[in-house]
């Protein structure tokens, strides 16, 4: 605990420092204190550096902050990465915008990383299980690739399981959440996706077993191409349209059985090998 807090001092005034763990680590919550972690990363210095995880995981984080992006890595640059971190136990909190476990801003990629219990939450939107905001460009898109969430999530709007708010040039691919969704205001709230501008954004092979606060198994506020998507949750639709009370499941499956299950994963599966 003591070495990973030393990391993110120095993180924060040299960015593009690298972290790699190894060993699974607890930060301890002093009494008294509401808070023992400082988000690495902001939108006037963004984390460049790559956090790799190697399979280990951090349990205890605890953020308590009145700024924009409050996770992990509050800001993740260009350049920069998560990949292979699993957090336990969050407590995300920020009375402003963009809160994830992992990453409150992602400009760039996040894989096979994982938030597991605990809760996270922005009081003026834009809340994700890893992501609150996602946004990339046609360089460089923000990519979300084998992550999951089973912490609670809530917020005001634009709540999802592993994004809040999906901008351009943003794809979430072959992740999963089952926690719990809740949103306060609006109609954007998903399982997996909060919303999504129309931006050359997409998801493939997600699916959602976590209840929302919305009819949106899987996306509220849909505008993205969209492959093989699967929800077994208790919701009749998998998407909401740009129009509040609007539902859709277009390609979308509900799974009912053991068997439909099977098809969906050899239809994943097939759809990731095929696209590497």
């Amino acid at each position: 605990a003591d070495g990973l807090q030393a990391w993110s001092t120095y993180a924060q005034a040299n960015p593009a420092t690298n972290l790699s763990l190894a060993k699974d680590i607890t930060l301890p919550l002093a009494e008294g204190e509401n808070s023992n972690w400082t988000s690495v990363g902001s939108d006037i210095t963004p984390y460049t550096g790559t956090v790799n995880g190697n399979g280990h995981s951090i349990t205890g984080m605890t953020i308590n902050q009145t700024t924009n992006n409050a996770g992990f890595i509050g800001y993740l640059g260009e350049n920069g990465a998560v990949k292979d971190l699993k957090l336990k136990d969050v407590s995300v909190t920020t009375t402003e915008i963009n809160a994830g476990g992992l990453v409150g801003n992602s400009l760039s990629v996040i894989e096979n990383c994982a938030v597991e219990g605990g809760t996270i939450s922005a009081s003026k939107g834009q809340t994700g299980g890893i992501v609150g905001r996602a946004v990339g460009k046609s360089s460089a898109p923000a990519l979300i690739v084998a992550c999951h969430n089973t912490a609670v999530v809530s917020g005001k709007v634009n709540v999802g399981g592993i994004i809040g708010s999906a901008w351009d040039h943003s794809r979430v691919i072959a992740c999963y959440n089952s926690g719990s969704i809740t949103h306060t205001d609006g109609w954007r709230c998903g399982g997996i996706v909060g919303s999504f501008t129309p931006g050359l954004t997409y998801s493939c092979c997600n699916y959602n077993t976590g209840t929302t606060t919305e009819e949106a198994a899987i996306a509220g506020d849909y505008q993205a191409t969209k492959y093989h998507n699967y929800w077994s949750s208790d919701h009749d639709y998998a998407f909401a349209t740009n129009f509040e009370g609007d539902y859709k499941n277009y390609t979308a499956i509900k799974i009912t059985s053991a068997s439909e299950w099977q098809t969906a994963m050899t239809t994943m599966n097939t759809w990731l090998a095929e696209n590497g």
